[in-house]
Formats: structure tokens, C-alpha cells, sequence
């Protein structure tokens, strides 16, 4: 719901009008704007100044005439300190902070539900349960389509009218170039017809500009190392994209010199936030472990700066209003590459891998908007001036490479991208794969379990030593040999820095390797424990597992196991000898040794099952299918050894359970589940489980059918916490939806044909039955002879419609009107003397007589004119008897001959 117009009370507030509030940096500004005390920003007063520029000198209760808006009201300024803010609403009656209007640059475009992952959702009620931080950050991003909600008045677009009386109405103006250059001229013409109004009253009006208009400025010849500076803003030279934005520049800067306006434009350098900045492609590559792209060879220089410090940097003009600069560049000192950008950014969320890729291909990245390709493909230096003047307090002053860490937490803050993680236990069999491997797929996480860790570290070893050996070979003149084997020294050097390899370490990863294979030939596949504990830690711990969490599988067995691979590494070893100590040995401490909280999980999923009900599941394969391990025998003792490792105080649970990470225990014989609160709990229903199957029933043996539990798991789990999903996976989503909403209109379709013909099948049947029937016989005899009837009379009928009826309907109206004592003798009477023979002399048809059975001739029993006498002479018509004075002796009762025609 729009907020209210704002009505104008006797001290009015003081009006900032920005462009496309929906946008992150003019969303930012006005929200910052609208959380400023107006004045607050000021210099404090010297007792020497008598200016009526400061209005910090004016007592709480004064009203200021600085910041009057051009319809007369006065807006109010804050005295001194935040302190006095209370006095001042509370005598004035007036909010002491700007009231922001503008209006939105997207135009019936806000975006679906769906569109919106819950993570990055801006209401800051929301229900997912984020702390005071993360909602005053993800309130800071933008929605398109969306004012925020500290925007007093928000106008469509295209309403020039409105737009107008905004822009009459404010004290403030700031405009986004970036996105409302095609407003701009509208904006100035405005301004410069309506200068005289607001002489007394100066408005403030600012431009947010890019850095692109100085994209093509060359360095100095004589010194290419120094940077440019505000003052040879005359020298520049913009990206061919940004012409316009430079001539309107210079348009908005003239404004300055009339006494009633002070312009100022603000070069914005490329800026990055937690939001869809120019650096989200990399993020987010980074962070699903990809290799972070680089278009050119990455040795150009970015100009940047954070969305905060640029947002600061405009409410701090807007409020100073400094007399003494129109140009400002807002760019942080640090000096930046774009290939030391992407590398940075890829070892502090992904695999520390970038790849260049020919700078002609950035079109192709659908994630890379037109105005994010041409900065990153701009190289410029600067040394801002101004800005230090102003006395800006910044956030990310020394630049985004030293701010990495703290930048990569308020990306992952803001979008909500916290790792889940999910440990998935239970006895052999019972169906931990099954679930671990649903789990992930639901929630895109990595899959971990010793089977798949110990083959990635496998191969990654092969690749990395086989490599290595390569580059050492080359390195001494050797070629390398083999097949696969590749000779050019420089694509070695580059895949080996690409895997991190260091020459010094090949050796002793060759002889890992060869130990591991020995190892694993000679005991079934199976490898050390300190090696399998070593590498689970390595991998739980990669950015992956970090950055998305992972569902692990089956894993640990034991509380050696647990402490091994959980404990803090300033512990005793990580991953060493202590992995095989017996679990009596060292299960006083191990439960409450020190965890490492980034590699533990958030929920623990327990699954089981009564033996017998296990049991009887393997029992059930094809033989083709049974292997040691699950046959009979195998599953005895796995199961037995399972139920030994997890009694009482020597299950692995209790090293969780210390650390209030409590299981959640679902028998998958009965599908019922139980929250557990404690180790105690667990096993309790765990034997009683075993002993009747839940829910106190006895267990039904013969039928091991699994009850699904998946949709508990979820509900148990909760939403994802990943990324959300991208453009592709939403279009894709809405053509599945798309498709299948035509294929069930395709089956209604059909199936209503279908009950058509159907139907129309069963009658046809019906009626061949009806028409079989004796009765249906009778019937159609007697429809035949009616038909035949019907045939044989259509002459008599077209005879009698063309010589008789006319006649006889004159007659039977003459009838009706004249009313006489003896109708038939007047019909009769009528009829002779309108005879159609008599008048035309036309003969009727001759048909062959037939005798009457009255005893005259006729054709059909239709007598004619001709075997009738003729009328006497002098033939009268009587009129009613009941009226004898209706008529005299000289009337007479006919008509004329076709004067009833």
C-alpha cells in the first residue's frame, strides 16, 4: 500500500526527492536519508558566526527559514545534538527527519513470490528467525518494483504532473543518472523554468553519475603512474556508452550558477554491496566452488567503492552543502586489479581458482548486466579530493581486498546463505544411503560419506602427482612420457598452479599414494583408519562443506571417531593415532572434548529398525544382489557389532549430545518419529522399537516394506539455506509448471472426447437395441403407413391451398364480420357468388371422379362450382333477427366482388 500524500502543516518537514528508490544505491540514499535528523550533519557553530546558514545556533523551539519548500512551508531543522530531537517534535509536532519521496524505476514489475528466495525476502517480520543485524541488512536491499517503506510518497514514473509538484515541493533532489537518464532533461527543464521561485530558498540538487563518463581519459605522458583528481573533470573523456551522461553533467553543474540552486555531481566508482552488485557473478561462483571468471587478462585497475560509503557520502552532501565543489569522486585509495579482485574473492569463498576467458565472451554471461561489463573493463586510477574534505566516516576506506573476510560475511548475512549441515546415523541396512543421497539432492548440498571421500582423495592424489611429475621432468630438460603426458612446460606450470601444487611437496604425495594403494589391495578396499579420519576432517572443512554444509552418511561409528575428526585442531593432533584408541580408553573426556562448531552439524537424523525387520528386508533381494556383508551371516554381525558401539554411554551420539546437538530418531518399520532430548531417550525407544515396533505394536515380520519418511526429514530440516534459485532453474520451473499445466488440460481434453464418444456409442447402441424390440416393429408399420398417408394426400393439399382456401378464407372473414342469423346458408351464398371459376374462367384440374357416399359426384368428396346451379336471381342475406333494424330494404348484405380481397 502506497504511503499517504503528505499535507502541509504550518511547520512543514523537509521534502528529498530521489529517483528510482528501488534501485540498491537511490534505495540506500533515501533510506539513509529518511533515518537523518535534518541539520544533524552540520559543522557546530563558532561564536564568531552570525551566518544564518548554521542551524545548529537556532534554539530547539525556533522555526528555520533555511530548508523552506517552494509552496511556503517552512521545514524544520535540528538544533545541536540528537539529544534535542525529542524538544523539537514534540513542540513543533513535525518529524524531525527528511521525508523522502520518488518514485520507482521498474513499472509493473515486481517480481513473483517465487522469484524472491525466503533468505533475501525484506520483510523485516519475516519468519525465518533472523537476528536484528541481518533484517536492518537485508532491509537495506533493494526489491525492484518496491519502495521501501520509509518512503512517505511514491509516484509512477510516467506521471509528469506529479513529478513536477515533487520536484517544485523538495528541498533535496537527487537523481540517478545511471537509471533515470532519460528523465534528466524533464528534471532540468523543470528546474530551470522555476529558478526565480526558490532565490531566497536554494534548493540542494544532486547527481549520482558513474565513473564511466571518465572511462576513456587518458594518463598523464609524462607521469602515467599519477591519478587523476576532480579538477581535470574538463580532460575527460567517457566510455562511448556514456556521451549523454556527460553532456547532461555539464547541463546540471550550470544550475550552480544561479543563486537558487547548489548542484553537485558525484562520480560513483564500481559499486559493490551484499546485494546484486557488479561482483555477484563472482560471488556466486565462488561459491559453488566454480572457478571464478576473469574477461581480459585482469590487469586492469577498478575504481570502487562500497554502497554504504557512497550512500554516506551523498546524506553528507545533501546536508553540508559545501559552496567551494561541484565534482566529487567517489572511489575508496585502493589501487585494485580485477584478476587480484576475482582471485581474492574465489580463496575467501571457493576453491582459491580463477579462469581467464577472452574479454569478448563477458556478453555471453547472462548474470553480467551491460553497465557491469563496461566497468569491469575500464582502467583508471584516482585520488579523490573533495571527498576528505567532507570529513566522510568510511566503511571500506583501505579498499576491498584488506575488507575481504568482513565483505564475504555481510554477503553471506544479507542473503541468508548459512551452511546446513545433516548427519544422517543408523544399523547396516536400515536406509541411510537411501535418505542422505534424497537429502542432498533436495537441498543441493555435497554428498560425504568414507566411500565417495576416499575416491575424490584418490583421484585428486593420481592428478596431482602425475602432474607434478610432469612439471618436474620438463623442469630438467626430461620429457614426460605416457600416455596423457604433456609437454608443454608452460600449460604444466599453469594447471599446477591452478591445483596449488608446490614441487616440494610431489614426493611425499607419490609415496602417500602408493601407501594408500597398497594398503586398500591387501585389505579389501578398505584403508587406514588415520588416513579416512584425516581426510573426512579435509573435506568437512572445505569451502563446499563451508559454504553449503553437506548431509554425511553413515559416519562417525565411533566417539573416537567423533573427536577425531570434530575437535578443535589446537587440540592434541587432528587426525592421528587417536583415531584408532579404543572408545573405552578414552571415553571419559572424548564427549567433552573442545568441538570445532564450524565443522559440526545442525541436525542429527537417527533411522532404525528392529533387527528382525532388517533382517528380513535383506533377506528379501535377488541372490544376485547378496554380498558378504549382507548376506545373513554379514548382517548378524554388523548388526551386532552396531548395537554393542551404541549402548548406553559408549554411543557416538554422546559426543553430540554434549554439545546440545540432540538426535532425532525415525523408525522407518512404522514411519513414526519421537523427539529425543537425551542419549537415554534415544535407546529407550530404540529398544522398545525393537522389542513391539513402534507404537507398541507388535512388529509384523514377512512384510520389510520401508514407510517413507522423507517428508518428515524435510519438515524436520526446514527450508534450504542455499544460494536460491537462478534465472535458469526459474524459467526452467516455470516451463515444467507450463508443461504440465497443458498436459492435464491436454487429459481433460481427452477424457471429455472420450466420455463424448462414449456416449454417443451408447445411444447409438441403445437405439439399435430399441430398434431390434418388438415393439420398436409395431411402431414403425404404423410410422411407415402415416408416411405413405402423408405422400399420397401432398396433391389434394397443394390443390386446395391454391384454388379453394383463398376463397374460403374471404369467405370465413366476411363471416365473422357480418355475424349473420344462418352463417352456413351466407357461406354457401358467399361462395356462389365469389366462385373463382366465375371470375377468372379458369377450369380446375380433372381428377377421376369420385362417388360420394352421399350419393353426388366430386373429386375426392370436394364438390365444385360446376356441378352446383346457379345462384337465383335476387338471393338475399339475413341479418340477425335479434337487431331487425340493422338493415333497411335498399342494403345490401354482400360485398362486392374482390372487395374483401
Amino acid at each position: 500500500m502506497p504511503p499517504p500524500s503528505l499535507t502541509s502543516p504550518v511547520l512543514g518537514p523537509t521534502v528529498a526527492f530521489v529517483t528510482d528508490v528501488d534501485t540498491p544505491v537511490a534505495h540506500q540514499v533515501s533510506r539513509r536519508l529518511a533515518q537523518t535528523v535534518v541539520g544533524s550533519r552540520r559543522p557546530a557553530p563558532t561564536p564568531s558566526d552570525g551566518d544564518g546558514d548554521n542551524e545548529t545556533a537556532e534554539t530547539p523551539n525556533q522555526r528555520l527559514p533555511d530548508n523552506d519548500n517552494s509552496n511556503g512551508t517552512a521545514a524544520l531543522g535540528v538544533i545541536g545534538a540528537h539529544g534535542a530531537v525529542g524538544d523539537v517534535e514534540n513542540a513543533a509536532g513535525v518529524d524531525p527527519n527528511y521525508h523522502v519521496m520518488g518514485y520507482c524505476r521498474f513499472r509493473n514489475s515486481t517480481p513473483d513470490e517465487e522469484d524472491v528466495p525466503d533468505e533475501l525476502k525484506t520483510d523485516a517480520n519475516d519468519p525465518v528467525g533472523k537476528s536484528a543485524s541481518t533484517r536492518d541488512l537485508i532491509a537495506s536491499l533493494n526489491t525492484p518494483g518496491r519502495p521501501g517503506k520509509h518512503i512517505r510518497r511514491a509516484i509512477q514514473r510516467n506521471d509528469k504532473e506529479n513529478l513536477k509538484k515533487l520536484i517544485l515541493d523538495s528541498s533535496i533532489i537527487i537523481v540517478d543518472f545511471i537509471h533515470s537518464i532519460d528523465d534528466v532533461p524533464f528534471i532540468l527543464e523543470v528546474l530551470n523554468e522555476n529558478a526565480a521561485l526558490f532565490v531566497d530558498n536554494p534548493k540542494t540538487v544532486i547527481a549520482i553519475s558513474t565513473i564511466l563518463t571518465w572511462g576513456r581519459t587518458k594518463p598523464d605522458l609524462e607521469d602515467p603512474d599519477t591519478p587523476l583528481a576532480e579538477d581535470e573533470y574538463r580532460r575527460r573523456k567517457p566510455h562511448p556508452n556514456y556521451r549523454t551522461h556527460v553532456a547532461l553533467e555539464k547541463e546540471w553543474v550550470k544550475l550552480s550558477k544561479k543563486e537558487c540552486y547548489r548542484a553537485y555531481v558525484v562520480f560513483a566508482g564500481l559499486v559493490y554491496h551484499a546485494g546484486d552488485s557488479g561482483f555477484h557473478p563472482m560471488l556466486k561462483a565462488a561459491w559453488h566452488g566454480a572457478d571464478v571468471p576473469v574477461y581480459g587478462d585482469g590487469e586492469n585497475f577498478l575504481p570502487m567503492i562500497h554502497l554504504d560509503d557512497l550512500c554516506e557520502l551523498v546524506v553528507l552532501l545533501a546536508e553540508k552543502r559545501p559552496e567551494d565543489m561541484k565534482y566529487l569522486l567517489a572511489v575508496d585509495d585502493a589501487r585494485t586489479s580485477y584478476g587480484e579482485l576475482a582471485k581474492a574473492i574465489s580463496q575467501a569463498l571457493g576453491t582459491g581458482k580463477i579462469k581467464t576467458l577472452p574479454k569478448e565472451q563477458a556478453i555471453l554471461d547472462r548474470d553480467l548486466d551491460q553497465t557491469a561489463r563496461d566497468h569491469l573493463g575500464i582502467s583508471l586510477r584516482f585520488e579523490p579530493s573533495n571527498i576528505k574534505k567532507l570529513g566522510l566516516k568510511w566503511k571500506y576506506e583501505s579498499g576491498l581486498l584488506e575488507n575481504m573476510s568482513r565483505y564475504v560475511d555481510e554477503f553471506r548475512q544479507g542473503r541468508g546463505l548459512t551452511p546446513l549441515k545433516v548427519m544422517v546415523l543408523g544399523p547396516p541396512q536400515v536406509g541411510k544411503t537411501y535418505y542422505a543421497q534424497k537429502l542432498a539432492t533436495h537441498y543441493q548440498l555435497p554428498y560425504v560419506d568414507v566411500d565417495s571421500v576416499m575416491k575424490e582423495t584418490m583421484e585428486r592424489l593420481h592428478r596431482r602427482v602425475q602432474l607434478g611429475m610432469a612439471l618436474l621432468a620438463g623442469d630438467s630438460g626430461e620429457a614426460p612420457s605416457g600416455d596423457g603426458a604433456v609437454t608443454d612446460v608452460a600449460a604444466l606450470a599453469a594447471a599446477a598452479a591452478q591445483e596449488h601444487i608446490d614441487p616440494a611437496d610431489i614426493e611425499g604425495e607419490r609415496e602417500l599414494l602408493e601407501e594408500l594403494t597398497e594398503y586398500s589391495k591387501n585389505n579389501n578396499g578398505s584403508f587406514p583408519d588415520a588416513h579416512v579420519l584425516s581426510f573426512m576432517r579435509a573435506k568437512l572443512a572445505s569451502m563446499a562443506c563451508q559454504n553449503q554444509g553437506y548431509v554425511l552418511d553413515g559416519f562417525p561409528l565411533t566417539k573416537a571417531q567423533a573427536v577425531a575428526v570434530f575437535k578443535k585442531e589446537d587440540g592434541e593432533g587432528g587426525s592421528g593415532g587417536n583415531g584408532t584408541t579404543d572408545a573405552n580408553e578414552d571415553g571419559g573426556d572424548a564427549e567433552r572434548a573442545a568441538l570445532d562448531a564450524s565443522l559440526l552439524p545442525a541436525h542429527i537424523v537417527v533411522l532404525d529398525a528392529p533387527d528382525e525387520w532388517i533382517l528380513d528386508r535383506c533377506m528379501q533381494r535377488p541372490d544376485s544382489e547378496v554380498t558378504p556383508k549382507t548376506s545373513e551371516e554379514g548382517m548378524n554381525q554388523r548388526l551386532g557389532e552396531y548395537r554393542k558401539q551404541n549402548v548406553d554411554d559408549v554411543t557416538v551420539l554422546n559426543v553430540f549430545d554434549e554439545s546440545e546437538i540432540h538426535p532425532t530418531f525415525f523408525n522407518v518399520a512404522t514411519g513414526t518419529q519421537g523427539p529425543v532430548t537425551g542419549i537415554m531417550a534415544l535407546l529407550h525407544a530404540a529398544t522398545q522399537a525393537q522389542a513391539t515396533g513402534a507404537g507398541g505394536a507388535p512388529a509384523v515380520m514377512g512384510t520389510a516394506t520401508p514407510v517413507d519418511v522423507l517428508p518428515a526429514l524435510l519438515k524436520l530440516i526446514g527450508k534450504p539455506h542455499n544460494y536460491g534459485p537462478s534465472k535458469e532453474d526459474i524459467s526452467l520451473r516455470r516451463r515444467i509448471k507450463a508443461e504440465e499445466a497443458a498436459r492435464v488440460a491436454r487429459r481433460l481434453e481427452q477424457e471429455e472426447h472420450q466420455r463424448q464418444q462414449e456416449e454417443r456409442d451408447r445411444h447409438a447402441r441403445a437405439l439399435a437395441d430399441w430398434y431390434s424390440s418388438p415393439e420398436c416393429q409395431v411402431g414403425r408399420v404404423k410410422r411407415q403407413e402415416q408416411e405413405v398417408l402423408e405422400a399420397q394426400s401432398l396433391p389434394l393439399r397443394h390443390y386446395l391451398m391454391q384454388h379453394v382456401m383463398p376463397t374460403l378464407s374471404l369467405a370465413l372473414m366476411e363471416v365473422c364480420k357480418m355475424r349473420p342469423d344462418d352463417p352456413i346458408d351466407f357461406l354457401a351464398e358467399y361462395l356462389f357468388r365469389h366462385a373463382p371459376i366465375s371470375l377468372t374462367g379458369l377450369d380446375p384440374p380433372s381428377p377421376e371422379p369420385v362417388r360420394l357416399r352421399g350419393g353426388g359426384s366430386g373429386v375426392h368428396g370436394v364438390t365444385t362450382s360446376a356441378d352446383l346451379p346457379p345462384p337465383s336471381p335476387g338471393a338475399q342475406c339475413h341479418t340477425p333477427t335479434s337487431n331487425p333494424s340493422a338493415s333497411t330494404a335498399g342494403d345490401s348484405p354482400t360485398t362486392a366482388p374482390g372487395s374483401a380481397v
